[in-house]
């Protein structure tokens, strides 16, 4: 976008104002909402703290930290994953009422604004933060090698290879086709799938 005194900027580098939001100290959580009319800022430092580290999968640390209120129950479970072999951190945040009784409005939790009943579960959507050196374009592939390495579904201990699918419904606009053509067409794709750049185009046109 261009500003009134003609300097462009892009609007992911603009500053966010959130009105939920003020100057924080770095030794506060990396996350806040509000419950029933207070900020968490205000009270989780009094709350029943506890933390649990994991080491078992190469290359991720997870560190789980938890927040209990000891009036009403409820839990706050932040979790947060990080990666020895790329720049990249990820958190979830959870909450859950082990109270019992529903508890005070939860809010500023972007989008959610909700009151929980008893038992009743819920988390924030996966947040990932990572750093990077360079051009845009470098930032991009740092992303897709750790999404490759640490969130594509794996068999086995390795990555699914691509699928390949040959279908033909029978009729496309302006292309008919008969189980005599797509046989010819198999047989013929069979025959040279092998072989290096190998391509099998086959058409008929519509009477």
């Amino acid at each position: 976008m261009t500003l009134v005194d003609g300097q462009q900027i892009r609007l992911g580098d603009l500053p966010i104002k959130d009105p939920l939001c003020w100057e924080r100290s770095a030794a506060t959580p990396p996350f806040s909402f509000s419950y029933g009319d207070r900020h968490s800022d205000e009270f989780l430092a009094t709350w029943k703290f506890r933390e649990e580290r994991d080491t078992s999968q190469p290359g991720r640390t997870s560190r789980v930290r938890t927040y209990t209120d000891p009036q009403t129950g409820l839990v706050v479970r932040s979790t947060v994953v990080e990666y020895a072999d790329f720049p990249t951190v990820e958190w979830t945040l959870s909450f859950k009422n082990f109270g019992d009784h529903d508890t005070p409005i939860l809010a500023g939790i972007l989008p959610l604004d909700t009151r929980f009943e008893r038992g009743e579960e819920v988390r924030s959507p996966l947040v990932v933060l990572q750093f990077y050196r360079g051009d845009w374009t470098g930032a991009q592939n740092v992303w897709r090698s750790w999404m490759l390495e640490h969130n594509v579904p794996r068999r086995n201990g390795k990555t699914l290879q691509p699928f390949m699918f040959v279908c033909n419904g029978g009729y496309y606009p302006g292309l008919m086709t008969a189980a005599a053509a797509e046989l010819q067409f198999l047989r013929r794709y069979f025959v040279i799938r092998d072989k290096p750049g190998a391509a099998v185009f086959t058409y008929r046109r519509k009477k």
